[in-house]
């Protein structure tokens, strides 16, 4: 029985090929460098320059942005979490991703909704990201878009 159904879900395209599980492993690879670039780029209170020193350290779905002066370093950290139906396994070929950015204390609901915005916005000229859809207003902030044509969820947490 479990043989006959599996069969019959891939002869309607339920599940995802792997083509479509790079592509979306590729998607998240490169929201997870967008958001390292961001938040190495939103400044701490105290923080007055951050122009020396910035490293990138890679590591399955987190990121962390470190950035040092010459009179004090800084850790800002973003986490982006991946879950619902991907994280589970159990997405289709049209399932969206959905993401969250879990992040500093020094980065707000303001940060996310401008300069992030901004920054996909930017993307939008390069043919990677479009259709942004911010929802401030929202109980938990949300980010909608599509990048390389997968549809992307990104809710904000701190």
């Amino acid at each position: 029985l479990d043989i006959k159904l599996q069969s019959t879900l891939q002869s309607q395209g339920v599940f995802e090929g792997k083509a479509g599980s790079e592509k979306r492993r590729q998607v998240l690879d490169t929201l997870e460098k967008l958001l390292w670039d961001w938040a190495s780029d939103v400044k701490q209170p105290t923080d007055v320059s951050k122009s020396n020193g910035s490293t990138y350290t890679k590591s399955t779905h987190s990121i962390t942005a470190t950035t040092s002066s010459s009179s004090s370093s800084s850790l800002a950290t973003v986490r982006m979490i991946s879950f619902g139906s991907y994280r589970l396994g159990v997405h289709s070929p049209s399932s969206d991703l959905d993401v969250l950015a879990l992040c500093p204390p020094h980065i707000s609901r303001e940060d996310f909704f401008s300069s992030l915005v901004y920054r996909l916005a930017k993307e939008c000229t390069s043919s990677t990201v479009s259709g942004i859809h911010p929802i401030p207003q929202a109980y938990t902030p949300v980010i909608k878009f599509v990048m390389d044509g997968l549809k992307v969820d990104l809710l904000f947490a701190r």
